[in-house]
């Protein structure tokens, strides 16, 4: 986790370029000099949530990470936020640039809306009355994007609804129960990372990202990359019901641990293999069965991928996609 000893924290609405003063040193020795040293600024948020709020996370480069909080505390959603510009830049370009990019935290009803923005001014409008850019709700990467990368460590309350869309930044989502929430995550070529999270519904995709998941209950699950392979380590929801897909990404299955699944396996070129014992009908391209007592039902399926399901998460850990 990040920590600070004197945190700045912003009203609900106000950029980060507005509200945190940077923490950089630039070397100027004219217009056109490049910059020495990395900007950055750093901010916190912090406001209450109603428990069935739904937190919206768009970020293009950086990463974003979600923890729960601890159980009893409050309903505050706390952000920190860390935008940094390291290109190699004349300093007044870098500096224009770099204040060009905000980090915004905004509440519609009982969504809110975290991520860094592009302001842009109307012409037509005096400078004082400038209109809002709406919240970017959508992977839609512009035609050139800003060498700003921003940081975003988010602590989630129980209950809440968690949606988060990246392009290159990874997402890392551990250690929250929400039951009766759901989860949407979505990168172009970021990781997703998974782990210990109670959820009603959960989805994950991503094209060239992998997808590590460990300790997942989910009622439902649905997991989807095109070339990037899928992990599953540890405990899975019982009654719950899990699909993966993908179209040359391995899918790794290490759940010897459970007392027992339901699986459905395809492949149209890729290698089943299982390294534990099934009442299974199966050939060279499918596997359909129940391993011990049943328990989650699993369906996976992939184009040119292979599929493995082994005993231990170190049976899978070398797989080569």
């Amino acid at each position: 986790m990040m920590t600070t000893p004197n945190p700045t924290r912003c009203p609900v609405g106000q950029g980060l370029s507005r509200c945190a003063a940077p923490a950089a040193a630039l070397f100027l020795a004219g217009s056109q000099m490049a910059l020495a040293q990395p900007l950055t600024e750093r901010v916190e948020h912090a406001v209450e949530i109603p428990r069935n709020a739904r937190v919206s996370i768009m970020n293009f480069a950086g990463h974003v990470e979600v923890h729960g909080t601890d159980p009893g505390e409050d309903s505050t959603l706390r952000v920190i936020g860390v935008k940094r510009l390291e290109a190699e830049l004349p300093a007044e370009e870098a500096e224009r640039i770099f204040e060009a990019v905000n980090l915004d935290l905004r509440r519609r009803g009982r969504r809110i809306h975290i991520g860094p923005n592009r302001p842009r001014p109307d012409r037509n409008r005096a400078s004082g009355d400038r209109r809002e850019s709406p919240p970017v709700t959508e992977v839609r990467p512009p035609r050139r994007i800003p060498p700003v990368s921003v940081d975003l460590e988010v602590w989630l309350p129980d209950g809440a609804s968690l949606e988060v869309r990246t392009f290159t930044a990874p997402i890392t989502v551990a250690g929250i129960g929400a039951p009766d929430g759901d989860f949407l995550l979505r990168s172009v070529s970021g990781p997703i990372e998974i782990r210990d999270l109670e959820a009603d519904d959960l989805r994950a995709e991503t094209v060239s990202g992998n997808v590590t998941l460990a300790d997942v209950r989910a009622h439902r699950g649905s997991f989807m990359t095109l070339t990037a392979p899928i992990r599953v380590t540890g405990a899975l929801q019982p009654d719950g019901w899990y699909e993966f897909q993908t179209h040359s990404g391995a899918v790794l299955l290490g759940l010897g641990s459970l007392a027992g699944f339901t699986v459905a396996a395809t492949t149209y070129s890729g290698e089943i293999r299982s390294e534990l014992e099934f009442e299974a009908e199966r050939d060279s391209r499918s596997l359909e069965g129940r391993h011990g007592s049943g328990g989650p039902q699993i369906s996976v399926s992939t184009f040119g991928g292979s599929i493995h399901l082994a005993p231990e998460a170190a049976a899978v850990r070398d797989v080569e996609r």
